[in-house]
């Protein structure tokens, strides 16, 4: 049960420091029984948040939690870049839904302060970023899986698979009102990267003649025009909305995501899109950082099976939960009697859906790759090549593929398919 609190301590917003939450978590018990001891034992380190938040770790005798506060602009535009404050309400709303059917892959949230914008979590000791664990060349066979699961059970336990229509469109209405950090992406991933524009920034001037060729690129701009539409009317799915590799925590053993405010019902694949483009951009990445070629083959092979490992386990994961049976309105089953085509329509019908969602992933995530390499938000994976040549080389490899990721969708029609034209595209660049 999630513990929400305007009082006592709370008031309008105010942005936190460490001094300020050990004051404000030493006034609720609740939350004190998690750390132990007295206040004069505990303490507040900020950690780094991103862009959009303050996070910090609060220490205690006999355990740790985590504070996160929505911040009021964007870190790397300054302060007078002004993001909507409500994101974190709809962050708390995806993450007590999710836990409703994939518990395991959700941290504990034990408070909610609406005034101030703060979210107090389990502190997740010992876990990284998928990202750093990828970077270190690190042993990840566990997340495919545990990811896979996840998503396959968001997908359809929050659409038309198993809700009532008028349910979902009205869960669909709850979610609207995070519009503001939905234009931001809109703007971010589908816009600015094709045009000129001042919040751009690729590794020029290495990168200034692709990115020219993708301003003026007509079939891509039309392909992008249709994934944006797609992205401003899909509302089929509660999403996480932005599952990259800094949103998922790992250790030896176990998978959580976190960092849910850009959450929304939008498309099917658009989850499984985020991840595939960041496992893509650090295959890509592999040329540049790798120091011996032990190294890169772990690297390199690390991403893809991780990439494909996702999709299986997402896939058996989806077919399991159909044939177990569905609640929803969006596929009868009274199509399926015998009469009716039976197995055989059954079978197709569900191939057809894990095709739909397999093209928005591959879509989509050609968008983020795009997005990640001439717009903000560029990824440690390929700034850290120090080499602005060779990182020029990788960013051009997975420029290419994006393109055709976003171009020629239909195409691919595995997640084979998606790894083998990365191989193939990281070969033309080196």
């Amino acid at each position: 049960m999630i513990d929400t609190d305007a009082a006592p301590g709370s008031t309008e917003y105010c942005e936190f420091d460490a001094e300020d939450l050990l004051k404000y978590i030493g006034a609720r018990t609740a939350l004190t029984r998690h750390l132990g001891g007295h206040s004069g034992d505990w303490h507040a380190e900020e950690l780094y948040g991103g862009n959009l938040n303050r996070v910090f770790v609060i220490r205690g005798p006999d355990g740790a939690l985590c504070a996160k506060q929505s911040l009021p602009y964007f870190r790397l535009l300054g302060t007078g870049t002004q993001m909507p404050l409500n994101r974190i309400h709809f962050e708390r709303h995806t993450l007590a839904t999710h836990a409703k059917f994939a518990a395991a892959r959700i941290p504990l949230v034990y408070h909610f302060d609406p005034a101030l914008r703060l979210l107090v979590m389990q502190y997740l000791d010992g876990y990284q970023t998928l990202r750093s664990a990828l970077m270190n060349g690190q042993n990840c066979e566990h997340v495919g899986p545990q990811l896979g699961e996840y998503l396959a059970l968001v997908i359809f336990n929050t659409s038309d698979l198993t809700l009532d229509p008028a349910q979902r469109r009205r869960h669909v209405a709850t979610m609207a009102d995070n519009s503001g950090m939905y234009r931001f992406i809109e703007d971010l991933m589908f816009t600015e990267p094709y045009m000129l524009h001042p919040r751009n920034a690729w590794n020029a001037p290495y990168l200034d003649s692709i990115a020219c060729e993708f301003r003026t690129d007509l079939a891509l701009k039309v392909a992008v025009s249709r994934l944006k539409r797609r992205y401003m009317t899909a509302g089929e799915v509660l999403l996480h909305g932005d599952l990259h590799t800094d949103s998922v925590l790992v250790n030896a053993y176990d998978t959580r995501v976190i960092d849910l405010e850009l959450s929304l019902y939008g498309p099917l694949g658009w989850d499984l899109a985020m991840l595939f483009a960041h496992l893509l951009l650090n295959y890509f990445s592999c040329d540049g950082r790798a120091d011996n070629p032990a190294q890169l083959e772990r690297c390199r092979t690390g991403a893809l099976t991780l990439l494909e490992t996702i999709w299986q386990c997402f896939e058996c994961t989806i077919i399991r939960l159909w044939q177990a049976g569905r609640a929803g309105q969006a596929v009868p089953d009274a199509w399926f009697g015998d009469d009716n085509g039976g197995t055989e329509l059954e079978t197709a019908v569900l191939q057809a859906l894990l095709a739909d969602v397999l093209h928005d992933a591959a879509g989509f995530a050609g968008a983020e790759i795009t997005r990640r390499i001439l717009n903000l938000g560029q990824v440690p994976d390929l700034q850290s090549i120090a080499n602005q040549e060779q990182r020029a080389r990788c960013e051009t490899g997975a420029l290419r593929l994006a393109r055709d990721l976003i171009v020629n969708t239909a195409q691919y029609t595995s997640a084979q398919k998606i790894a083998a034209a990365a191989r193939a595209q990281r070969n033309n660049a080196r």
